[in-house]
């Protein structure tokens, strides 16, 4: 079987990819074919030196001004606010026209990238970019054999030309941009040249994203962050290291050693509950059924769960996966870290900790008359979500079983999330 790893741009993102990789390092999964774009065929000409430790540091102390030169009165956020109309403006500007300056970026390329390791290697290493001749793209995968001797660098950084936040790459008196304003996850580069097996990394970041179609034979799978990686500018080692972390959890779940969507758990979590708590979770299944139902109010939860289902990406559904959920949510409610690897006990203690901080902010709350005679729907309008959340679980009467008071109120379709992670409290056992 012959495997390739193809890597996504998405600039800063790119350290994501580097936890990947980690997690890759750990089963011993190696490529025969790499492909990346942008960021990601700067990740991918490491990755085929096999030199880990050199990314890692590289990305561990990576800053702003170790990829870009401000000058006075440049601003990063602006030029990135550019790459939402890039495709129209690359073709009314000269290819000349500058942007940021990634001096420094060559400069790091040059330091821990190293092309005769790559070449003696022997690994199948591939990029793509595009030759820019306004208003003319033309895309080029180019394999490490399609690129003169001592060009490699050249080629990332015309890969990584993410014009016209960054400046174009010129090579040869010819100009190049990005690579993702052709396909940003070089899948079908890696399809196209005998790859049985494609594990993809997609940074969801800006670029096109083209549709890719299996032989019979061919597998693809792939990557994909839930959560926000923030700014394809923002670098900083920070931002980096969290992310790293992001993309390592979220391969043991690709590869099955663990499950979730915006968290991660133990598989064995959340696959029992008592029967008290199937009732309620029955009960929920009811209002957010996703099969047809008459009222005015049955087709507004049918659809918050659809909503919901792809929320998840359809990993997780209503009807199979709703205690999951309902952890999920009382998570992203409630703010638990995301970078941990949770049993479900583990869960439950760091939640109950969050719970009682937001509990004596809520009594303080009340205690000042703030919702005193406010309706259940003005009242949760008016208050952040941790606090719905607490008002809800409130109204629950700490007993899962009494979940049918609070679907009377249609107002809490108004606040899904809240609701579900008011459902798990449920289950906690945590006074108020």
């Amino acid at each position: 079987m012959i495997k390739a790893l193809a890597l996504g741009g998405g600039g800063a993102k790119g350290s994501y990819e580097i936890g990947v990789w980690q997690y890759l390092r750990e089963i011993d999964w190696q490529a025969d074919i790499i492909a990346g774009v942008s960021v990601g065929a700067l990740n991918g000409a490491i990755i085929a030196q096999d030199d880990y430790e050199t990314a890692a540091e590289l990305w561990r102390n990576i800053e702003i001004n170790k990829v870009i030169r401000l000058e006075a009165g440049d601003s990063p956020a602006e030029a990135g606010q550019l790459l939402k109309k890039a495709e129209s403006y690359l073709k009314s500007v000269s290819a000349y026209r500058m942007g940021l300056n990634t001096e420094p970026l060559a400069a790091l390329i040059a330091e821990n990238i190293n092309e005769e390791k790559i070449r003696q290697k022997g690994r199948k290493f591939g990029l793509i970019t595009n030759l820019w001749e306004p208003p003319k793209l033309t895309p080029l995968e180019l394999f490490l054999q399609d690129i003169p001797q001592g060009q490699l660098n050249d080629y990332l950084m015309a890969s990584a030309a993410l014009f016209p936040a960054l400046q174009s790459k010129i090579i040869d008196g010819k100009a190049y941009v990005d690579g993702g304003y052709y396909d940003n996850v070089p899948i079908n580069m890696c399809l196209k040249n005998g790859a049985d097996c494609v594990l993809a990394v997609d940074l969801d970041a800006i670029g096109f994203t083209k549709e890719f179609k299996t032989e019979p034979g061919q597998e693809v799978k792939i990557i994909k962050p839930f959560r926000n990686l923030g700014n394809v500018l923002n670098f900083n080692a920070a931002a980096a290291a969290k992310n790293m972390k992001y993309g390592y959890l979220d391969a043991l779940k690709a590869f099955n050693k663990a499950k979730g969507c915006y968290f991660t758990f133990e598989n064995q979590a959340f696959t029992q509950c008592s029967p008290t708590e199937q009732k309620a979770l029955a009960k929920v299944k009811t209002a957010f059924n996703t099969e047809t139902q008459n009222s005015v109010r049955g087709k507004a939860g049918e659809n918050i769960g659809k909503n919901l289902e792809k929320k998840y990406r359809h990993s997780l559904t209503m009807q199979n996966d709703l205690y999951h959920i309902c952890a999920e949510a009382a998570g992203e409610v409630f703010d638990l870290e995301a970078t941990k690897l949770y049993s479900e006990t583990a869960f439950r203690r760091d939640l109950a900790e969050k719970v009682q901080k937001q509990i004596l902010q809520d009594k303080i709350y009340d205690n000042f008359g703030f919702s005193k005679s406010q309706s259940l729907k003005k009242k949760l309008r008016s208050i952040d979500s941790p606090h719905r959340a607490l008002t809800l679980y409130k109204r629950l009467g700490e007993r899962a079983e009494e979940v049918n008071s609070l679907l009377d109120d249609a107002s809490i379709l108004m606040f899904p999330l809240e609701f579900l992670a008011a459902v798990f409290l449920s289950t906690t056992g945590i006074k108020i």
